[in-house]
């Protein structure tokens, strides 16, 4: 249902039917604008200069006057000029509220306006980054012993044994840096270590299926112990 509304820039109201039906292209996508009883669009990041399409989503179990829209959520489009501008929301039997202002540009930037980001520097993590390198190589250490043990241990057809030292030897490399591979820092050799069958030609089968999935596909669903223990000899890891 539609009601009153307004969009509050600076002191400024802005009611003018114009704006909501300005004759500029609407935006490609839609700004999400939540507001409950006590919030009013929190977080929201201004869009750039002209015709602009938000969402807006009624959290607060009341009656509520969000320009142009009322009731749990509406799209609506506005032509901003540039400036400051916030969102007011005006609950039924509850205060107004206001979100903090957002500055329009003069200008449009490319992906949108936002804070200012902080210039990082090499300096300012390298700290960071030597105390990263050497709990990493740390554990890749830890990794070489524990995977080695797990060989061992398929070889010798202990399968309790085995899975143990699965168990061990993957919690390590989760730790060094979850499933990704340690956030990507060691990029095709972390999918050999731990990826999966998905997306791979032949599934299962394929020959690029390896290292601790292939392990535990072998071990636990196929019942292969010989094929665990070989994919176990032939495992890469890191270098430390």
């Amino acid at each position: 249902m539609v009601a009153a509304a307004a969009v509050i820039a600076a002191a400024a109201i802005w009611s003018s039917p114009a704006l909501a039906q300005g004759q500029a292209k609407p935006a490609a996508t839609s700004e999400r604008i939540t507001f409950g009883i006590v919030t009013c669009a929190p977080g929201w990041r201004a869009p750039n200069p002209g015709v602009a399409r938000f969402t807006v989503v009624n959290r607060s179990g009341r009656v509520a006057t969000i320009y142009l829209f009322r009731d749990t959520s509406g799209e609506l489009t506005v032509t901003l000029k540039p400036g400051p501008y916030a969102w007011g929301c005006d609950l039924r039997g509850a205060p107004t509220h206001v979100s903090d202002a957002e500055q329009v540009p003069a200008q449009s930037q490319p992906g949108g306006p936002g804070r200012n980001p902080i210039p990082l520097h090499v300096g300012d993590i390298s700290r960071e980054m030597l105390l990263y390198r050497s709990d990493v190589a740390r554990q890749i250490g830890e990794l070489e012993v524990q995977v080695a043990t797990l060989a061992d241990d398929l070889r010798g057809g202990d399968v309790a044994a085995a899975e143990s030292d699965w168990l061990t030897a993957h919690l390590t490399w989760l730790d060094i840096g979850q499933d990704d591979g340690a956030y990507g820092a060691f990029g095709d050799l972390g999918r050999q270590i731990d990826g999966t069958a998905a997306g791979l030609v032949h599934g299962t089968a394929d020959p690029g299926f390896t290292g601790f999935h292939r392990i535990e596909f072998d071990l636990w669903t196929r019942d292969d112990i010989a094929a665990a223990a070989s994919a176990a000899g032939d495992a890469r890891l890191p270098r430390q």
